[in-house]
Parts: structure tokens; C-alpha cells; sequence
């Protein structure tokens, strides 16, 4: 015998329907059920949900490691410094964090900046960013500004670094930085 539902009870049964089937989906249930009672159509809808399963204990990955040392060593500079803050590997990169304090106008020359270690490996310059490059005839605004050098990164083993620019025909005239013999076997690198 089949039963068939008033309007009303139809209008209310469906968005009973559909709540119990959201709850099912939220819940992962696989039992549930919906019906109706009398003759106002009074709905009901259940969900059993399934007894939860203690969490497995996983070790959780390790973040991909990106060791930086700090160095924090001013190189005097005119009227202001020039402060390298820390060398931290980046991939396959070396990547040096600096600032300048109290030099306005300042730029930055790739080719003339040189990476070597205390073997006499050279590490060629591979990009920077925070400061514009001297070739384009633009300056920094700021006296004060944060800027990175990019090199290939550094062999393990490394303890110490020199990090200069030099003079060549494009910077003809300019103040130069300068950092010798830096220690950075503490750095772990």
C-alpha cells in the first residue's frame, strides 16, 4: 500500500531531505534516515553518525630546510653604512640580506660584485633584488634600504667569505663595499 503525503508535508519533507543529506556528506555517515509522523506532517530526520577512529600518531614532514646565520657587519660608507645582516641557502642559491643606513642614492653592479670563499672558489652573481642596478642610471630614493645579492650557492665546507665590488668603466667614480675574510663557519652553511 502506498501512502501518499499532504502538500504541506511534501513542501517540509524535502528540505528535511536535503539537511539530512548535508549532514550525511559533513558527517561521513553511511545511516540515515528521514521520514514523517501524522497528520500535520511533523518531520524528523536522523543521521548516525560513525564512532570516530583515534588518530594515527604520523610523524609530521619537516618544513624544507632553509638555514640563515646572522653576521650583522657595517662596512662605513661616505656619510652612512652598509650593514650585511645574514647569508641563509635558498634552494640552489646563497642569498645575502643587507641594508643600507644613511646613504642616499645608491646603487647596485652585479658584474662587478664578487663571492669567493677561503679557497679561492668564485661564485658568480645570479641576481639581486631592493636596489637598482647602477648600469640603468637609477638610485635608491631612501637613504635607508634593504637589498639582497644572489649567488651560487655556497660549497659546504665554506668558513670564511670575501664579498666586494669593484671598479670597472660603469661605476668609474663611485664608493665601493667591501667585506673580507667574514667568518661564516659558526653558520653552518
Amino acid at each position: 500500500m502506498r501512502r501518499f503525503l499532504s502538500t504541506a508535508t511534501q513542501r517540509y519533507l524535502l528540505p528535511a531531505a536535503i539537511l539530512a543529506t548535508v549532514l550525511l556528506m559533513l558527517q561521513g555517515s553511511s545511516d540515515m534516515d528521514v521520514g514523517s509522523t501524522g497528520a500535520l506532517g511533523t518531520l524528523w530526520a536522523s543521521v548516525t553518525v560513525p564512532e570516530e577512529k583515534p588518530a594515527e600518531n604520523k610523524p609530521e614532514p619537516e618544513p624544507e630546510r632553509r638555514p640563515c646565520c646572522a653576521l650583522g657587519i657595517s662596512y662605513l660608507s661616505g656619510p652612512g653604512k652598509v650593514v650585511l645582516e645574514q647569508v641563509c641557502n635558498r634552494g640552489n642559491q646563497t642569498v645575502f640580506y643587507l641594508r643600507t643606513e644613511g646613504l642616499p642614492a645608491t646603487c647596485t653592479h652585479p658584474p662587478g660584485t664578487i663571492l669567493t670563499d677561503q679557497n679561492g672558489h668564485r661564485y658568480a652573481m645570479v641576481g639581486f633584488d631592493g636596489m637598482p642596478s647602477c648600469q640603468s642610471g637609477s638610485f635608491t630614493s631612501s637613504a635607508n634600504t634593504r637589498f639582497t645579492w644572489s649567488f651560487q650557492k655556497l660549497q659546504s665546507g665554506v668558513s670564511s667569505i670575501t664579498l666586494m665590488e669593484v671598479e670597472d668603466p660603469v661605476t668609474a667614480g663611485l664608493t665601493f663595499w667591501a667585506w673580507r675574510n667574514v667568518s661564516v663557519q659558526h653558520c653552518q652553511l
